[in-house]
């Protein structure tokens, strides 16, 4: 007898979602027209930072 007629999965697939908050802060290296934008997302439940970013203020650095 196999799993199959056993009633027992072969095979579990789980689907996990998290809600997420993204925003940006800048500052400056060296004076203030070097600016530096670095884009985060925070995981809202947790306040888990799972990703960033560090760079201009472009569509680019935020896609990375």
């Amino acid at each position: 007898m196999d799993q199959h007629e056993a009633g027992q999965l072969s095979k579990l697939e789980v689907d996990i979602f998290y809600r997420t908050e993204w925003d940006e802060f800048w500052s400056f290296v060296g004076d203030k027209s070097n600016k530096r934008w670095t884009w985060y997302i925070v995981e809202r439940k947790s306040g888990v930072i799972v990703a960033w970013q560090n760079g201009d203020r472009s569509a680019d650095t935020l896609q990375k």
